[in-house]
């Protein structure tokens, strides 16, 4: 199979099994695997369903997925965006990134797995650096513009 079709059917059956029960992913992780949920690690695979558990019931609907090779030939990265519905709530837009691990013919663990929610978020967001996001005054960074007020802060008009 090639790393375009490994991912599709991984991509399919996590979110159809955690829509089911997280409990069901727990054979797609090991000791060695690690969980990052809005910023929260959890290592190994009891800590990981745990915390996914804790969501409660969910309802994904992925909207596109990207895969690259990673730096062994054994891994292959790969990034979903979608929405999730929590608890029946409205769907919420998230991200998730993937380090799948070969440990044989066809078979794969999740080595990596980063899970960030994409709310409050507008076209004028911008990174703090401390993983955060955080809208602009005015939303005009991202625009090539500055927010008015620093647009005229230190600004003599000629008269």
């Amino acid at each position: 199979m090639s790393a375009e079709e490994v991912a599709k059917a991984f991509v399919q059956h996590f979110y159809t099994t955690f829509d089911a029960s997280a409990d069901g992913l727990a054979s797609l992780y090991n000791a060695q695997s690690m969980l990052t949920f809005e910023g929260q690690q959890h290592q190994g695979s009891e800590a990981i369903v745990a915390k996914l558990r804790g969501c409660g019931p969910v309802k994904h609907v992925a909207k596109s997925m990207d895969v690259q090779p990673s730096s062994s030939q054994n891994a292959i990265l790969i990034f979903v965006t979608g929405t999730i519905q929590i608890g029946g709530d409205n769907p919420l837009h998230f991200c998730e990134m993937f380090q799948l691990v070969s440990t044989g013919p066809g078979a794969y663990y999740v080595h990596n797995d980063v899970f960030r929610l994409n709310y409050g978020f507008d076209r004028g967001a911008a990174f703090d650096g401390a993983g955060n996001g955080r809208s602009s005054p005015g939303g005009d960074v991202g625009k090539g513009r500055l927010p008015s007020s620093e647009r005229t802060q230190g600004i003599s008009h000629a008269g």
